[in-house]
């Protein structure tokens, strides 16, 4: 998919910036139901946020970024957008490829700065300046390239990324290794990690994780990750508690 673009806003918001930023895996093992649960729920998760953005206003606007890795990793959106914009130009993804999350790294620590005279692909440029950011990941499988432990160390030295809230969601767990996603969001066993099984549990992940993040990261002047963890549920399970990975 191409990078879309939109007709810029001439206005600043008087208010700080939250921004979300959505990296998806869209190797080829996302293909079928994985990556069509994704593209059914994402416009969805876009009506939310824009509910929650409108309720605190006064406080934060919310604005979504897209990043797809494979072979590759690409923006969607040149820039953050609305998620009325969001949902209104969402182009259905496609998964092929292998997983490179080292390529997706390296587009990410170029994306989170706020000087733009220094670094031309910096998305925290709002004028009145920026909340901490939340950082979702979504993958269903693991590295493929060897360097991507170099790539991520050099984004831990990235501050937007250290104060950054960060999830990820494994999807199923045949594949999955769930360290990588440990490492990459930081923490032990209480890092931010749920597995899900089943197009409804990823679903449900994906808008709970949204809605969280989304109300609690733009409700204060000085609310941070920690926050937002305490928020987060421990886990996201099926209603009659069965593990059944409908993926494989």
């Amino acid at each position: 998919m191409s990078n879309l673009e939109l007709n810029p806003k001439t206005e600043e918001s008087p208010t700080k910036e939250l921004n979300l930023f959505y990296i998806i895996d869209v190797s080829g093992s996302m293909s079928g139901k994985k990556i069509e649960a994704v593209n059914d729920v994402m416009p969805q998760v876009m009506d939310i946020v824009e509910e929650i953005s409108k309720s605190n206003k006064d406080n934060a606007v919310i604005k979504a970024s897209l990043l797809t890795f494979n072979d590759d990793a690409k923006w969607v959106f040149p820039n953050p957008v609305y998620a009325n914009d969001m949902k209104g130009n969402w182009q259905p993804l496609t998964a092929s490829g292998g997983t490179s999350y080292g390529q997706m790294c390296i587009e990410l620590e170029k994306a989170l700065h706020r000087d733009a005279s220094n670094h031309p692909e910096a998305q925290l440029n709002n004028m009145v300046g920026h909340k901490a950011p939340a950082i979702i990941l979504m993958s269903d499988g693991q590295p493929l390239d060897s360097a991507w432990v170099n790539q991520l160390e050099s984004l831990k030295q990235n501050h937007w990324f250290v104060e950054s809230s960060k999830i990820a969601i494994a999807i199923g767990d045949k594949d999955t290794d769930l360290d990588v996603l440990r490492t990459f969001v930081g923490g032990g066993v209480e890092a931010k990690v749920y597995t899900v099984h089943d197009v409804d549990q990823l679903k449900t992940a994906i808008k709970v994780v949204s809605a969280v993040t989304s109300k609690i990261g733009s409700e204060g002047h000085h609310v941070g990750k920690k926050a937002i963890d305490t928020a987060l549920p421990p886990d996201i399970s099926d209603p009659d508690g069965t593990l059944i990975d409908d993926f494989d």
